[in-house]
C-alpha cells in the first residue's frame, strides 16, 4: 500500500511537470508567433 501511495505521488508529480512544461512551450510558441506577426 505504501508503494502504491509513493507511485501515485510520483506519477502525479510527473504529470504536473509535463503539464507545466507543455504550458510553457505553448505560451512561448504563441509569443514567438506574435513576434513573427509584428
Amino acid at each position: 500500500k505504501l508503494t502504491e501511495f509513493i507511485r501515485d505521488r510520483f506519477i502525479g508529480r510527473v504529470i504536473k511537470d509535463i503539464r507545466e512544461s507543455a504550458q510553457l512551450s505553448s505560451s512561448t510558441t504563441a509569443a514567438d508567433r506574435n513576434r513573427l506577426a509584428d
